[in-house]
């Protein structure tokens, strides 16, 4: 009998840590900043294309491959307007003063930009409906 109830005791507990796990990360996740999954990351991209941002690279460049990587490749599918400067096309990477560029309502920003700074600023949500 006492085997059995420590067993008991035993589940208890780790049921009890579970939860508490669950909750203390769901709570820091938005505490500290919330991840986005891969469905808000292309409802994002699907947002910057109604909104008209443009994202400005170049090959060979850490940052624009690291912005690309924040994204994902699968979210970044879902995006059309991103330039290569490299490819000579655009008048508009001229006038840039380093990469990443994005465009966005009117104004360009540079660097890479985390999730959350490109909701912000293009006022796009990221929550799933």
């Amino acid at each position: 009998m006492k085997a059995r109830t420590r067993t008991i005791m035993t589940f208890a507990i780790l049921v009890v840590l579970l939860f508490g796990l669950y909750f203390f990360s769901d709570w820091f996740s938005k505490t500290v900043g919330y991840v986005a999954g891969e469905e808000q990351k292309i409802r994002l991209m699907q947002c910057l294309n109604e909104k008209q941002v443009v994202l400005y690279v170049v090959d060979d460049c850490y940052y624009c491959d690291r912005q690309r990587g924040l994204i994902g490749e699968t979210a970044m599918g879902y995006f059309d307007a991103l330039l290569n400067c490299d490819s000579g096309e655009s008048v508009a990477c001229e006038n840039l003063a380093s990469f990443p560029a994005w465009k966005i309502n009117g104004e360009i920003r540079y660097g890479v930009l985390e999730i959350s700074e490109l909701s912000e600023i293009s006022r796009c949500n990221l929550e799933v409906k």
